[in-house]
């Protein structure tokens, strides 16, 4: 369960397993959020926001890439992290 808090960034993350056997289970979690390219609703039509990616290198300093530009696989950037 995800409890988010009013006013703040922290998300409270809480979960429950159960184990149907007699074997004790080692277990780990992983969570990931992810954002799809929709606009949000509600939105200031004074202070736009920017909705894509972002990267950053040395080389090429930051780029911003929309997510339609990647789902299309239209936008070349680096790929690798050194």
């Amino acid at each position: 369960m995800l409890t988010f808090q009013k006013g703040s960034y922290l998300i409270d993350v809480a979960y429950e397993i159960e184990n149907g056997s007699a074997v004790p289970l080692n277990t780990s979690a992983y969570f990931q959020l992810v954002r799809d390219g929709i606009e949000p609703v509600g939105g200031s039509k004074f202070v736009p926001t920017y909705t894509g990616a972002a990267i950053y290198t040395e080389k090429e300093k930051f780029q911003k890439v929309d997510f339609s530009s990647i789902d299309k696989g239209k936008h070349e950037y680096p790929k690798e992290i050194r």
